[in-house]
């Protein structure tokens, strides 16, 4: 399923926004399979995703090539394809930009779950709390075999690998159980 044009910007108060994305919560034991964000827009406050703002649940295959901007600096995390996770994020891409202050991440905001088999090929800016994969990770929480875009790198703090163009391009960077290259993501203060 693809969504064309989502825009969000600023549509609710602060104090009423907990997360936003096509899906704003995903609860344990709720599925997201499928699902493609393209052409979209999300500047708003709250954990903040193309596809999932705060996920408790399971996104598979699914990719964001949407604009995610955060509007102030708070403890909010943004993502492309999910804000904060807490659950499971497998097989999922970004290929949309993310800036903000804190917080950003290419696949995810802030991580306490597990990604498995992502890439994040979009623009990821910010301060500090910033990542190619995820802009932070918990402790417990783990990234296995995802993958960025070199270009776009920012200090290779995630552990995760960085790849150029080309070798995105000739298929090496291939979502498989058996290339299992990812690290834990590390967060830049």
């Amino acid at each position: 399923t693809e969504i064309y044009t989502l825009s969000l910007h600023d549509a609710l108060p602060i104090w009423d926004m907990d997360a936003a994305g096509l899906f704003g919560y995903i609860g344990s034991g709720g599925k997201v399979s499928n699902v493609s964000v393209l052409d979209s827009y999300f500047s708003t406050n709250g954990h903040v995703g193309g596809v999932c703002g705060d996920n408790d649940g399971t996104i598979t295959n699914c990719y964001n090539a949407g604009m995610i901007n955060k509007l102030i600096e708070d403890y909010d995390a943004y993502g492309g394809v999910c804000g904060y996770n807490s659950g499971t994020i497998i097989d999922c891409y970004n290929t949309g930009n993310v800036s903000g202050v804190a917080f950003n991440g290419g696949v995810c905001g802030y991580n306490s779950g597990t990604i498995i088999n992502c890439y994040n090929t979009g623009g990821v800016s910010g301060d500090y709390r910033v990542g190619d994969i995820c802009g932070d990770n918990d402790y417990d929480a783990t990234v296995t075999n995802c993958y960025y875009l070199s270009d776009t790198e920012i200090d290779n703090k995630d552990g995760t690998v960085g790849k150029t163009k080309d070798q995105f391009a000739n298929g090496e960077v291939a979502r498989s159980e058996e290339r299992r290259v990812g690290k834990e993501c590390r967060s830049r203060w």
